[in-house]
């Protein structure tokens, strides 16, 4: 130590004597023997710098940065490390070194300057891997297109996937941000990482924008399959599974979704819709139940119910659906919205046949909205299919309220065929037939409507050649009547008596396509009729109009009488473009006369 005190002694003098040279030899020399010392070493390269003897300024900065650096004095070290730029080109490790201390320090735009210098130095001396770490700090900091397209190439080139893959999509999310298109992007992205779930994700949403809809759920299944798949993943998937019309397999990821977050309705709406268009009722149904559960317990049923009548609106439901509808709209007090509820479950209830639960859906209707538009023509739709009893009932309510009145079903069944009713006075087969292929359309059931329509074909055929109405169901069912070979129709040369209901002698030849089964098949059915209708009248109205629709018959009388005794009631069918016989009207007289 003295010997260091001694030689600092000298150089000092030196220096007053202005003999700098002799001065750095004796610094220089205290270095030898001391060389931790950084004072001596920081102002023996500034007098270097003061003689212009820059080579040797920069080797003792260049060794006091790093020391300095060593001790964490980034402060100094940064001084030092300026001091050095200004005299030689710093090493390729110290430029990194200096970028990361003015990085930690704030500096972000000294740190861009540093990165940027050391990655096109290490890529100078083909050190890649090296520039591809600096390259990542930089687009850290500074995530210009550029700068990003750089490290996907970079990455690319040395086989680095994962930091491809990751450039690649922040490039396809800034091309997104400025309005253009990012699917080639996407695409790169995934080919580099296909495991990334982030990457997959967008990819996924870019291949569903383009209704590539399989390929999309392959990428999208990946991601909402990961362990790190975020929520967003998972929805982005069951949207697809939409997307694919497979609402039953997307149930439970968006009910998954929808369980953390019940007051967001947006996809259960979605899957509702997608599990009705696909006549899914079952699941729809149970779906909207425990929606509805949700619902009630947020206090928000209400506004739940209006969510559903928009749904159903576009996607119509089955009866089952329709019934839990009522119920909820009626819960909610929505009583016109109920009353349309009922008015489509009659419809649907009607068109299957099932006439007393349709009759249960139009009491229920007229009960909380007598005035009800169209009430009394639904009403006499069900005339002859349900309970006299029950008619009536709905039938008083109707009159009470101001409607059209209703036939009087108060008379006994003798009563009752006191007049001779014409065929074209009530619904005809054809008519409920057409009805009923109508409703079922307008709720897409269109296995149902086609269904009907082919047994409107058999049962009369050539008919929408006269029935433009009947033609454009047809149309709208996108089929087109077809009919076997079929012999000429006879003459008439037998009129039927009130007496027999069995095939008249005067009807036409059936149609080919309709063999012997089928005839049988359909007298079977026509007996179901008549035994289903629960007055005279009705059942005289069923037996004439069935019949003589199905063999084609230009007449067909149907009677009640018993044995030695004139009828008390008869109908006449005729068929379309026949007049009444004038023999009808004797045997109404001679009704009349008998029960006289």
């Amino acid at each position: 130590m003295a010997d260091i005190s001694k030689r600092l002694d000298k150089a000092e003098k030196f220096l007053h004597k202005g003999k700098i040279d002799s001065a750095l030899e004796e610094y220089l020399s205290i270095l030898d023997i001391d060389p931790g010392n950084d004072k001596v070493r920081h102002t023996a390269a500034d007098l270097f710098l003061q003689t212009n003897r820059n080579g040797e300024a920069a080797a003792l900065l260049s060794e006091l940065f790093d020391r300095e650096l060593a001790m964490g004095d980034n402060a100094r070290a940064l001084v030092t490390y300026k001091k050095l730029t200004r005299v030689a080109p710093p090493k390729l490790g110290q430029v990194l070194r200096f970028a990361q201390v003015a990085e930690r320090n704030g500096s972000r735009r000294e740190a861009i300057e540093a990165y940027s210098s050391a990655v096109n130095g290490f890529l100078q001396e083909r050190r890649e891997n090296e520039a591809l770490s600096a390259m990542r700090r930089m687009v850290a900091l500074d995530p210009e297109p550029r700068n990003i397209r750089r490290l996907a190439e970079l990455a690319s080139k040395l086989n680095d996937r994962q930091t491809a893959g990751e450039a690649l999509l922040r490039m396809g999310i800034e091309e997104e941000s400025q309005g253009r298109s990012a699917f080639q992007w996407f695409e790169r992205a995934h080919h580099q990482d296909p495991e990334n779930p982030n990457i997959a994700f967008q990819f996924g949403k870019a291949l569903l924008d383009k209704k590539e809809i399989e390929r999309a759920l392959q990428i999208l299944g990946t991601a909402a399959a990961g362990q790190s798949s975020l929520p967003e993943h998972r929805k982005a998937y069951g949207i697809a599974l939409l997307e694919a019309h497979r609402p039953k397999e997307a149930t439970p990821v968006l009910w998954a979704l929808f369980l953390k977050t019940p007051a967001r309705l947006d996809e259960m709406g979605a899957l509702l819709g997608e599990l009705l268009s696909q006549q899914h009722y079952k699941e729809a149904l149970d779906l909207a139940r425990k929606i509805d559960t949700q619902q009630q317990r947020l206090g928000t049923r209400k506004e739940f119910s209006a969510f559903l009548l928009d749904i159903t609106e576009s996607h119509p439901p089955d009866a089952d659906f329709l019934v839990y509808l009522s119920e909820l709209f009626n819960a909610t007090n929505r009583e016109h919205d109920y009353c349309d509820a009922l008015i489509q479950l009659f419809q649907l209830r009607y068109a299957a046949g099932d006439f007393n639960r349709a009759a249960d859906a139009l009491d229920r209707a007229t009960d909380a909205d007598p005035y009800l538009e169209g009430a009394e023509r639904r009403l006499e739709l069900l005339r002859g299919k349900i309970d006299s009893n029950r008619y009536r009932n709905i039938a008083g309510r109707l009159q009470k309220a101001g409607a059209e009145p209703v036939m009087d079903e108060t008379q006994e069944p003798e009563q009752e065929g006191k007049a001779l009713v014409e065929a074209e006075g009530e619904p005809t087969v054809l008519e409920d037939l057409m009805l009923q292929t109508e409703i079922f359309m307008q709720y897409s059931m269109r296995s149902k409507a086609l269904e009907r329509l082919e047994r409107i074909q058999k049962l009369f055929p050539q008919e929408e050649k006269k029935n433009e109405k009947l033609r454009q169901l047809y149309v709208s069912a996108g089929i087109v009547p077809k009919y076997g070979e079929s012999s000429s129709e006879a003459d008439v040369t037998a009129e039927p008596t009130v007496e027999s209901i069995s095939a008249p002698a005067g009807s036409a030849p059936v149609s080919g396509a309709e063999d012997s089964i089928d005839n049988f098949a359909r007298v079977t059915e026509i007996t179901r009729n008549i035994y289903r209708q629960s007055n005279v009248k009705g059942v005289l109205f069923a037996a004439v109009n069935d019949v003589g629709r199905h063999w084609n018959a230009s007449r067909c009388v149907a009677g009640l009488c018993s044995p030695g005794k004139p009828p008390s009631a008869a109908l006449e069918y005729c068929a379309p473009g026949v007049k009444q016989h004038r023999r009808a009207a004797e045997r109404r007289r001679a009704a009349r006369i008998g029960r006289n």
